[in-house]
């Protein structure tokens, strides 16, 4: 089952590296860049999240081997490829669409938890894209795997309802 599992995100982290690999040789007409950029950090976070999950799994199976300083070093591996996710909502967050303004003139409705001046009506309390904004879900894993290698104590976050 681990081959299984592990065989099948290497398999889709490689295809998403041949896709970036790919995309980084077009040559866009003059005024794209701002669309191909998007693009680009979609398949960036894409492949990041991917190997992010592979590092996740391979710390906690070396783990589960015997393999302490093995599963620290995958657990490092993934702190690292969160703070790259980071990078790359951080660099999204410096070049969002005026659209969105349009649609928000805040810039912030799909992103942040409701309030009176920004609510839905959702049963979930907080803009659509809040969890992938936060990576929330990366951080909550990371935690985790963490905790079961015992190199820290912290409560994951929830994700759900912020």
């Amino acid at each position: 089952m681990r081959a299984v599992v592990l065989g099948k995100l290497d398999e889709y982290a490689t295809r998403l590296d041949r896709i970036a690999r790919d995309f980084a040789a077009i040559e866009f007409p003059d005024g794209s860049r701002r669309w191909v950029a998007e693009l680009r950090d979609g398949i960036e976070i894409d492949r990041l999240r991917t190997r992010f999950s592979i590092a996740t799994y391979e710390a906690i199976f070396a783990h589960l081997d015997g393999h302490a300083a093995l599963a620290r070093s995958h657990g490092e591996a993934a702190a690292i490829l969160l703070d790259r996710g980071r990078a790359v909502v951080k660099r999204r967050h410096a070049d969002l669409h005026d659209l969105f303004f349009l649609i928000d003139p805040h810039g912030r409705r799909l992103l942040d938890k409701a309030s009176d001046a920004n609510s839905n009506r959702t049963f979930y309390q907080y803009g659509y894209l809040y969890n992938a904004d936060t990576l929330c879900f990366w951080q909550r894993e990371l935690v985790q795997v963490e905790g079961i290698l015992g190199s820290a104590s912290a409560t994951p976050p929830g994700c759900l309802l912020p």
